[in-house]
């Protein structure tokens, strides 16, 4: 839902009507940071070291 725009206000709606779950807007905006789908800045990091690493045995 995330990917297709939801907000985390939505999604906080849609477990409280759907599945009778009561949970913070901010626990699932945690969640979703932790997620490598929809965080660009995991995956631009773990690039950074990938180049860091091979510029350091280049450079030995």
């Amino acid at each position: 839902m995330k990917q297709v725009g939801a907000s985390c206000s939505d999604l906080v709606e849609w477990l409280r009507v759907n599945h009778r779950c009561k949970i913070n807007r901010s626990s699932i905006d945690r969640y979703l940071k932790k997620l490598p789908e929809l965080s660009g800045d995991d995956h631009r990091r773990r690039e950074l070291k990938k180049r860091a690493r091979i510029n350091k045995n280049l450079n030995s």
